[in-house]
């Protein structure tokens, strides 16, 4: 898939080839920074003669000099407070964001989905398809900063934990994939993890992803070991690990003096706590922040156009706003309802009016399983090029709606057609899409009143209960479109979860048994608070043949086969509307010009994927002016 390595491919470290934005061109990096550039910076001259004499401006020119060390803040609206991600209060970008330089993952996903081999393993390769086998063989050198090696028994421990715990998981985790392994064994003295599925599974990549160290996970639990920052249980396996804790305030990344790997250019990174744009903002322009994500404004880009110290990229981020209909509703139940109600909404103007600006981003969404940009996606939403208020209006008469002498559409009994929607509190997007709706269904003679609850109370209780007839939802796209499809099947009210058991053989080969299935569920998304988005089916919608290509897909080891399908499965969403993807919202990654190599991933790492890499540019020698006349001769310095 893309730049996605699915084919029998060994996987080596990899040095950073250059930098990509989320939305931009892309270039693959690893867990090796970049090389340190030196020596003397090479000049070029330009001379203008005059009748009174010539002027040679002297300009730096050749490679950047890298300072060695230093400490970059980036700004964050909230701190960890489990530093595990595998577990629902570590299912957050908080979280993400800390700690993805200190637990090791085989993967690491980039910008635009690129899969960048991490150096915590000399190679990760799939050498058999019938059945699928995956060979990860660990870097020799590879250790905890305990001193603990990294080694089979923390995969194996992940495994395990990620089967317990995974019903508590956001479904769109590789829970499934955990699931579809057969088998696990160690050799070459804990080197070498052979892994076998029971059938295969196409996104084997983000498997083991946040790799956590099995022996204190042993000693202190997979959940409790790491609700707070307890140094003794964050041992580090990346090239930083945490130094200190400010709850509430900061957490300092240093060094990781035990890092068996190249050691980063940086000294530190510290993660600052500042409520509101405008205080990170006033940070940025005073130097007090170096790296910070916000929300594209006119007001961001005059404080930006106004600093030459700070440069900014705007790119798509994976948080895709959907509108729900809740399909148990009786009147949301019609299809040539929800049909008639898309043909009114103009996508185009809601993204104007709201994420886009004047910034021509194109943020629409025509595909709910792939982001804007990724390998895969193409927009399905053929059906439904631009808003038509006419057609709108015929499809109401096709579901037994008239229009009346008020202007209003009627049902049947003569009572005027009142839709309820329900969003998120205290989100000025939010409140610019639901007041474009309530326009748009006006238009076609549809009242929409709104209400608005607490993001908390909207995804924990009302979405997943069914309470709501319209809703305005964030979804987290995984770069792993397995993981995406979970949103369209199994409604999680009520659903019976399938729990695995671990065991082990005399041979050291480990195993799976599946334990009793607990009790359905209660209709509610146990991380999904946590996690800022919504983490199951909460439509009600499940449809099997559409569940039958998701299954397809997600056995389809070649990638174009696998695009195929989903997409195949997506254009059937377009068909039969559970949800109506609107956009991805923009994000503004701002930073200090003397920073290099900082940029967006597509996912809730954010820029973090690759910190290990950031370096700090030393600023260049000033351009140099020379005079000269018949009579004197004057050197000028100026700022260059």
């Amino acid at each position: 898939m893309g730049l996605r390595p699915r084919s029998l491919l060994a996987l080596g470290s990899l040095t950073l080839a250059g930098t990509v934005a989320l939305a931009g061109a892309a270039v693959a990096g690893s867990r090796t920074p970049p090389t340190k550039r030196s020596g003397t910076t090479s000049t070029s001259s330009t001379t203008t003669t005059s009748p009174g004499g010539s002027t040679t401006t002297t300009v730096p020119s050749g490679p950047i000099k890298l300072k060695k060390g230093g400490t970059v803040v980036v700004a964050v609206p909230s701190l960890p407070t489990q530093f595990n991600p595998s577990t629902p209060a570590g299912s957050n970008a908080a979280t993400a964001m800390v700690t993805a330089q200190i637990w090791p993952s085989p993967f690491v996903v980039g910008p635009n989905n690129a899969e960048l081999p991490s150096v915590e393993l000399d190679s990760a390769e799939l050498v058999g398809v019938k059945p699928e086998t995956v060979v990860y063989t660990i870097n020799k050198a590879a250790v905890w900063s305990d001193g603990v090696p990294i080694s089979a028994a923390d995969f194996i421990e992940q495994w395990h934990e990620e089967l317990a715990v995974g019903a508590q998981l956001p479904a769109n985790t590789p829970v499934a994939g955990y699931r579809d392994i057969a088998s696990m064994k160690s050799s070459s003295k804990g080197k070498v993890v052979t892994v076998v599925f029971t059938k295969p599974y196409a996104d084997w990549e983000a498997l083991f992803s946040g790799l956590m160290p099995a022996h204190v996970v042993a000693r202190y639990g997979w959940e409790s070991a790491f609700a707070g920052a307890d140094p003794a249980h964050l041992v580090s396996g990346g090239p930083y690990e945490v130094t200190a804790v400010v709850p509430g305030k900061e957490v300092v990344l240093g060094r990781n003096p035990h890092y068996w790997g190249q050691s980063p250019t940086l000294d530190r990174i510290v993660f600052l706590v500042v409520h509101g744009a405008s205080k990170i903002i006033a940070g940025l322009q005073h130097g007090q922040i170096q790296v910070a994500a916000l929300a594209p404004s006119r007001t961001l880009d005059e404080a930006i156009w106004g600093v030459n110290t700070l440069g900014d990229e705007v790119v798509q981020s994976p948080m895709q706003w959907q509108l729900d209909f809740n399909l148990n509703d009786p009147t949301l139940s019609s299809l040539v309802l929800r049909q008639a109600l898309v043909e009114a909404i103009s996508r185009t103007e809601l993204a104007a009016d709201s994420v886009d600006f004047e910034n021509g981003n194109n943020p629409l969404s025509g595909n709910r399983l792939f982001t804007i940009g990724a390998p895969g996606s193409q927009g399905n939403a053929g059906g439904y090029p631009a808003v038509d208020d006419t057609l709108s209006a015929k499809v109401l008469a096709l579901a037994g709606y008239r229009l009346g002498p008020d202007g209003l559409v009627h049902r049947s009994d003569g009572t005027a057609l009142v839709l309820q929607l329900v969003g998120p509190t205290g989100s000025l997007l939010v409140r610019q899409v639901e007041q474009q709706l309530q326009a748009q269904f006006q238009d076609v003679g549809v009242t929409l009143q709104v209400k608005n609850v607490p993001a908390g109370e909207l995804l924990s209780s009302t979405l997943p209960s069914g309470a709501y007839q319209l809703a305005l939802a964030p979804y987290l796209l995984s770069p792993y479109p397995a993981e995406n499809a979970s949103f369209y099947e199994s409604p999680v009210a009520p659903v019976a979860s399938t729990p695995f058991e671990a065991k082990s053989s005399s041979s050291g080969v480990e195993t799976a048994t599946l334990l009793k299935p607990l009790a359905p569920g209660s209709g509610t998304e146990p991380s999904a608070v946590q996690a800022g988005t919504v983490t199951r089916d909460v439509t009600g919608y499940q449809d099997p043949a559409v569940s039958a290509l998701f299954d397809q897909a997600e056995q389809q080891l070649n990638p174009l086969s696998m695009e195929s399908l989903y997409n195949q499965a997506d254009s059937q969403l377009w068909l039969d509307l559970p949800t109506l993807p609107l956009f991805q919202v923009p994000v503004e990654l701002v930073k200090s010009n003397l920073l290099v190599n900082v940029h967006e991933s597509s996912t809730l790492a954010g820029p973090l994927y690759n910190a290990q890499n950031w370096a700090i540019q030393l600023p260049p020698p000033p351009t140099t002016t020379t005079t000269t006349s018949t009579t004197t001769s004057t050197t000028l310095a100026k700022k260059g």
